[in-house]
């Protein structure tokens, strides 16, 4: 996970974190690293099946789960629609560039 200021992954951050999204010290956070030949792969993966029509899908299930749902929504529910947002948001700037 990026910190606010995007200046490094961090690998001290635990979900409940991801929701509130505290400032992080510097100490906790490294600089990133080169992809490995496997996150490669997933990302080619995922470009091929057409990262547009992944973005649709995460953004429905998303709605879906929040908006058209009797159910109560908990920490970890939430926890799960943040990050689904956050993925959603992280493959629109892939697109992008």
């Amino acid at each position: 996970m990026r910190t606010q200021n995007d200046n490094g992954l961090c690998l001290n951050v635990n979900q409940s974190q991801t929701v509130s999204a505290p400032s992080l010290k510097k100490s906790e956070c490294i600089k990133p690293q080169p992809l490995i030949s496997l996150e490669v792969k997933c990302i080619e993966n995922l470009k091929s099946l057409g990262i547009e029509d992944l973005i649709h899908a995460l953004k429905m299930i998303h709605d879906l789960a929040l908006y058209h749902t009797d159910f109560c929504l908990d920490t970890t529910e939430k926890n799960a629609l943040y990050s689904l947002k956050a993925l959603w948001s992280e493959l629109e700037t892939l697109v992008k560039s």
